[in-house]
């Protein structure tokens, strides 16, 4: 298990379980295993089981507050978490465990809290250390470096560390260097997954216009819900505002309305550009392994569009047919929903708006076809009112938190 080698260990579980079912030793780590592997509900069943025979282990409880949190059951393992302080006040895990609770909830600051009086129990615990790091990293907290530093010098090859201390680098801008650190970090584990994330961002960081956008990201994660809404709602009225002097005062036109342009590719590249470059991953030979499904349909829909876009465009400029014009317009929209209808968390949710903006699509492209004018504007409309759903839902689920 320590190497990451979840197969052979689940197959010696399974055989030790076998000759002695009621190993609590065992089934715990078979539970462990079937967490690890992405077998939720059957680890749940084991765990609970386990924590009703013994209810005060720490680590059913430990592993029991990791299930809540991947079931978002947020309140339940809070309960869990101080049930383990109580049991176990000088030691950190119950206060690293608190931590992910809250970084699970976006409540990074009380996540901070809860991290550092880990580390005060214990200075040199690398797991709460490399936890802290990665908290101050997203808050860009200057005590980022002097615990990376710190860390190094305690376990310089643990691959959370070294994942760290990657993704430090990638923020400072230092591609190359920082893809070599998560490469090494993942040939230490596989499985890493910050240095999966990390590898990621790196690769697709080789390019320009995604180390701005990654930038971006990381600005925008520091933001709560209002904080995000602020900035969409004022870009927007400053496009409005842009657009308004360019046509009220024709002499001010050269220099607004580029300017007004560029804005409005920003918040359509805003969109497409993670599945376009997802897209790109999909063809490199590290790349092609760290994307999920959803992330991978997301490229190949946006990939698909893109390029019926760019057909209708060429047909439309060969033939001056307008209604190939309108047939790449659609298409070049689509590209915002299908790059996004598959983020959201929530199944429900996700397929809501899959049913939803795949039979906007469709009646989109038919209405062309057959000439039918108003419902090639509903579609349209219904793209921009999809922006707007789809940041609240997205905001929803990712935005900061601050508690009291």
């Amino acid at each position: 298990m320590q190497q990451g080698r979840l197969k052979e260990a689940r197959t010696f579980c399974e055989t030790l379980l076998s000759d002695n079912p009621d190993n609590a030793f065992v089934q715990y780590c078979y539970a462990l295993i079937l967490f690890q592997s992405g077998e939720t509900d059957q680890s749940r069943n084991l765990t609970n089981k386990l924590l009703g025979d013994n209810p005060e282990d720490g680590d059913v409880i430990n592993l029991s507050i990791a299930i809540d949190i991947e079931d978002k059951n947020f309140n339940t393992a809070i309960s869990k978490a101080e049930l383990l302080m109580d049991l176990y006040p000088e030691n950190p895990d119950p206060f690293l465990a608190f931590a992910q609770i809250k970084m699970a909830q976006r409540s990074y600051d009380k996540a901070l809290e809860a991290i550092n009086k880990a580390l005060e129990l214990d200075p040199e615990n690398i797991d709460a250390l490399n936890f802290k790091i990665s908290i101050d990293g997203m808050m860009n907290n200057a005590d980022t470096t002097k615990d990376i530093e710190a860390a190094l010098e305690l376990q310089a090859e643990h691959p959370s560390t070294i994942a760290n201390h990657a993704m430090q680098l990638l923020r400072q801008g230092e591609v190359d260097a920082s893809l070599e650190r998560f490469k090494y970090a993942l040939s230490i584990d596989p499985n890493n997954m910050l240095a999966q994330h990390g590898m990621q961002e790196a690769l697709k960081s080789r390019f320009w216009p995604y180390r701005a956008f990654f930038k971006f990201k990381q600005f925008a994660a520091q933001l709560a819900s209002r904080g995000s809404w602020t900035l969409i709602i004022g870009a927007y009225l400053f496009y409005l505002a842009l657009r308004y002097v360019g046509r009220v005062f024709p002499e001010f036109g050269p220099f607004v309305m580029p300017l007004a342009y560029a804005l409005l590719a920003c918040f359509y590249l805003t969109w497409i550009l993670d599945p376009l470059m997802n897209l790109y991953l999909l063809t490199n030979k590290y790349g092609k392994h760290l994307l999920n499904k959803n992330e991978k349909n997301a490229s190949y829909l946006v990939g698909a569009s893109l390029l019926l876009c760019i057909i209708s465009l060429v047909v439309f400029l060969s033939t001056d047919s307008h209604k190939f014009g309108t047939l790449s317009a659609v298409f070049l929209l689509s590209m915002i929903p299908f790059s996004s209808f598959l983020s959201p968390t929530n199944e429900s949710t996700r397929k809501k708006l899959v049913i939803t903006m795949s039979t906007l699509f469709v009646l989109g492209i038919i209405s062309v076809l057959l000439g039918v004018g108003p419902f090639v504007i509903i579609f349209f409309i219904s793209v921009f009112i999809y922006q707007f759903v789809i940041n609240g839902i997205l905001i929803k689920e990712n935005a900061r938190v601050f508690e009291d």
